[in-house]
């Protein structure tokens, strides 16, 4: 009798437990986090469920430490976990890499950053399915990020840099955040290939251009203009151009190359259907040396997205910053 009771009960549609599991996020929340942990062993269907949570996004730092919130994953446990469970790759669609330096050391002088160490990180090349990729400190506000000193891209291991170049290039991403990473080669996105023609989301750091371009902060604009234009010419073309929802610059007090790079009208990054545009600013100080400038610079910014802007988010530190547009005819149009 019982067992005619419990094959009458009614059963859950799968879509309906599937959609009960997404108000579990185990990497704001320790309780979610444990909770799918015990789904995973109820039963089979759970299981997959549950990892699919689990696994959705993994946030890798150079040690483990799952009970933290959000809970990090080091690159050997990773590895580890793909080995054995080969196809948690499969869900694994958003991955976080820690880039900016832990401000509780000991001894600054004395440490490197991990991602500047021999690490192994090839595991990164199975994750095929990923939508999202950053290279920052998600796990903190982005106002606390700009006060935290970012991983120089040069410093970076030859093998990881390769290994991230590859898997960025490889995946079908929608967002990207290398503003963890100061000094991140703008030759690269003159390489996209059409795969990255999806990317709707992007956060940049202060990018690096080869040859003169480099001193470009110590150069005249005349000067300065010249040589982005002779840098352009040498880049390739030819490829789809991702056409950006959202764009975000963590620190513009020190990035008047990369707004330059931006501006023109060659720049592989289409701005043109831009909804959310986001500027932070590490310190009032390092905007008024050169205010005008960068004023200047963002009204050309701001007209170039004028269609379609719908967010405009400006900070110095942790309070807003005015600025005055009253003489640009498109934004101030009164």
């Amino acid at each position: 009798m019982s067992s005619s009771h419990s094959l009458d009960r009614p059963i859950l549609a799968q879509e309906l437990v599937e959609h009960i599991f997404t108000f579990l996020n185990p990497v704001t929340d320790p309780e979610s986090r444990s909770a799918l942990r015990i789904c995973a062993y109820a039963s089979p269907s759970l299981c997959i469920i549950s990892q699919k949570r689990l696994f959705y996004e993994v946030i890798l730092d150079h040690s483990r430490n799952i009970e933290d919130t959000p809970p990090t994953v080091s690159p050997p446990h990773l590895a580890l976990i793909l080995d054995t469970s080969p196809h948690i790759t499969a869900y694994i669609r958003s991955l976080k890499i820690i880039c900016f330096e832990s401000p509780y050391v000991a001894d600054p002088d004395d440490y490197t950053h991990w991602l500047c160490r021999d690490y192994d990180v090839s595991c990164l090349h199975l994750l095929v399915n990923l939508q999202e990729i950053s290279l920052s400190a998600k796990t903190e506000p982005p106002i606390l990020q700009i006060n935290r000193s970012q991983v120089m891209w040069g410093s970076i291991f030859p093998a990881i840099q390769k290994t991230l170049l590859k898997v960025i290039a490889s995946s079908s991403l929608t967002r990207l955040d290398i503003s963890g990473v100061a000094q991140f080669p703008a030759t690269f996105f003159h390489t996209l290939p059409d795969s990255l023609a999806s990317l709707k989301h992007l956060s940049l750091p202060e990018l690096k251009f080869s040859g003169q371009l480099s001193t470009i902060n110590q150069l005249g604009c005349p000067t300065a203009d010249r040589l982005l234009s002779d840098w352009f010419s040498s880049q390739s073309t030819g490829f789809k151009h991702p056409q950006l929802d959202s764009l975000s610059f963590v620190d513009l007090s020190y990035m008047k190359h990369t707004m330059m790079w931006v501006l023109d009208p060659r720049c592989p990054i289409d701005l043109t259907r831009l909804r959310s545009l986001r500027l932070l600013f590490k310190s009032s100080d390092s905007i008024n040396k050169g205010f005008e400038v960068e004023v200047e610079d963002i009204s050309r910014l701001l007209r170039l997205c004028a269609g379609s802007l719908e967010d405009l988010h400006m900070n110095v530190n942790e309070e807003p910053r005015s600025m005055c547009f009253a003489n640009d005819p498109v934004l101030n149009p009164n």
